[in-house]
């Protein structure tokens, strides 16, 4: 299992990413819409998200600071 924090500066993006394995994003500051697979939804502190084992993922339209922690499990 590892914990991380992930920033993005306000109006940055990231790239698409995918992985082996599961996570939980949990948005702790700033905002911004996040993708996911063909949906996705706009993220603001206190929203968490579980990426699945290869679902494309990305976080876009940043709005402020974005800081995120990120949770996962291989």
């Amino acid at each position: 299992m590892g914990v991380d924090i992930y920033l993005l500066p306000k109006g940055g993006s990231d790239e698409t990413l995918t992985h082996d394995f599961y996570e939980f994003k949990i948005t702790t500051r700033g905002g911004g819409r996040f993708d996911i697979s063909g949906g996705g939804f706009e993220t603001q502190p206190g929203a968490i998200a579980l990426i699945k084992d290869d679902e494309p993922h990305r976080l876009r339209r940043i709005l402020d600071d974005l800081v995120i922690l990120v949770i996962w499990k291989k």
